[in-house]
C-alpha cells in the first residue's frame, strides 16, 4: 500500500491506484511523503525543577521546601562570602566572581 494525499482538501489515505479522493472525489492526489512519529526528547523525561541557578531541588514538595528553607553562606562557584543583594530581582551577586545566584524563599 501506498499513501496518498489528496491536494484539496489534504485527507490522507492507502491506496494502490486511487483514481479519486475518498473524502471529496477531486482528482489531485500525490504520493505522501512517509512520516515517522516524533520522539519524546530526553529533556521530558527527566523532569526536576532548576532554579535559576544550577542547583536542582527535586520534583516533590518537600524537596522544594527543604531547598527554599536552606540557608546558603557562601558562593555556590568561587566560596566568597560577600554579596550585593538585589531585593527587586530576589538575587544576590558575589563580588569576587560576580556568580549571580537566586535568593531562597522562606516559609513561615
Amino acid at each position: 500500500m501506498v499513501m496518498f494525499e489528496c491536494l484539496n482538501c489534504r485527507a490522507k489515505f492507502d491506496d494502490d491506484e486511487p483514481e479519486k479522493c475518498p473524502r471529496c472525489s477531486s482528482g489531485r492526489l500525490r504520493r505522501a511523503a512517509a512520516q515517522e512519529p516524533p520522539k519524546a526528547s530526553a529533556a521530558f523525561s527527566e523532569r526536576k525543577a532548576h532554579t535559576r541557578s544550577s542547583m536542582v531541588y527535586g520534583d516533590t514538595k518537600a524537596a522544594w521546601k527543604s531547598f527554599h528553607n536552606q540557608d546558603v553562606k557562601g558562593c555556590l562557584e568561587c566560596g566568597g562570602t560577600e554579596f550585593d543583594m538585589d531585593w527587586k530581582k530576589k538575587e544576590r551577586v558575589c563580588r569576587k566572581c560576580g556568580a549571580v545566584s537566586r535568593l531562597a524563599r522562606r516559609l513561615v
